[in-house]
């Protein structure tokens, strides 16, 4: 089953308890049904699209069931035994995963982002004009305390890479 978040509109000043936004759910790249949630601590909500209201209710127990049998537990801090995966745990992990990855293309935009020891390091590039910024990188790179110390540039790496260097050190 590939399932996919599309149209995702996080408002982030509306978020209090739960993140406010709304989304469409695509499960094998059929739209299935549209999300929301309006932020103060409730549940998603999930709606059929117009044309497919009819059994809706049957149809999402059906996916909830395929979710849970398919996705393995999420662990975290809070829950060790892990939490079973269902559609609105896997859309707040897509909205956040989303954000994330926002978060850190603003930031490779304005700073040399780099990984030291185990830490995650930025130097900011505001000031520098943007044609002049990959010759900054440069300079930095080849600079006397940087030159050969082991250090990992998440701007010299694919988003992809850089996206699980920055979640485990940032």
């Amino acid at each position: 089953m590939r399932l996919e978040l599309r149209k995702i509109e996080h408002a982030k000043s509306l978020s209090e308890e739960t993140p406010a936004y709304t989304a469409q759910v695509w499960v094998d790249g059929v739209h299935f049904c549209d999300v929301a949630n309006h932020g103060q601590g409730g549940c998603d909500m999930q709606y059929a699209p117009k044309d497919k209201r009819e059994g809706f209710e049957q149809r999402l127990a059906d996916l909830q069931a395929r979710i849970k049998e398919e996705f393995p537990p999420v662990k975290s801090e809070y829950f060790e035994e892990g939490m079973e995966m269902d559609l609105e745990l896997w859309c707040h992990i897509q909205l956040d995963e989303v954000e994330t990855v926002k978060a850190l293309k603003r930031s490779l935009s304005n700073s040399i982002l780099f990984v030291k020891e185990g830490k995650l390091y930025a130097i900011g590039m505001s000031k520098v004009a943007k044609h002049q910024r990959t010759q900054y990188v440069r300079m930095v790179k080849d600079a006397p305390n940087h030159k050969g110390k082991g250090y990992v540039y998440l701007n010299d790496l694919t988003i992809e890479e850089a996206l699980v260097l920055y979640k485990k050190h940032g």
